[in-house]
Parts: structure tokens; C-alpha cells; sequence
């Protein structure tokens, strides 16, 4: 499974925001694509849309993802699996600090 959290930081607006995309897969076979977006610091709102295939719910997700990077949010590190790799492509790690 990869996660892919984006972030829209702007200090003249106050602006903190975070959006999540996930693909996970229920109980049955089919795939879902989880949502979760709000302001940096707060629960946030979730959304999940099913799909019958991983694929299906992958293009989704890089079709939400680029909807929301030309709307101005960023990537700050991918989850993968059981560790998260930075943005740059380093090694493994746990978090990237924001600069707010």
C-alpha cells in the first residue's frame, strides 16, 4: 500500500492544509480509495470511493494527486509499506519536519 500526503502551506493566506491519498483493499476483493483532507493539526475530513481493481483505484489516486499538485499542494515524503521515504528519494525515514 502507498499513502501520498500533499501539503499547501501559504503564511500570507494562513493556509496549513494536508490532503491523504490511500488505496486499500476490503474484506470481499475489492480496492478503495481513502481520502482524508483538513487543516494541518486537525482530524480532518475522510471520503472513500471503492473500486472493483487495485489498478482502477491507483489511477484514481495519481488522477486526485495531480488535480490537487496543480492547485498548489506538495508532497513531503511517501509511505510505503512499514517506512516512509522523503521526497528527495533518500533512505528511509520517519518525517520530514514542515517549515510553518
Amino acid at each position: 500500500m502507498n499513502a501520498v500526503i500533499l501539503y499547501r502551506i501559504d503564511q500570507a493566506k494562513k493556509m496549513h492544509r494536508f490532503y491523504r491519498l490511500d488505496v486499500q483493499p476490503e474484506l470481499f476483493g475489492a480496492w478503495r480509495l481513502m481520502r482524508e483532507w483538513g487543516r494541518i493539526g486537525s482530524a480532518g475530513q475522510t471520503c472513500s470511493v471503492p473500486f472493483p481493481s487495485s489498478q482502477e483505484a491507483h489511477v484514481a489516486l495519481d488522477r486526485q494527486r495531480r488535480a490537487k499538485e496543480r492547485r498548489g499542494y506538495q508532497p513531503s515524503f511517501t509511505i510505503v509499506g512499514e517506512g516512509a521515504t522523503s521526497s528527495s528519494g533518500n533512505s528511509p525515514c520517519v518525517a520530514e519536519p514542515l517549515s510553518l
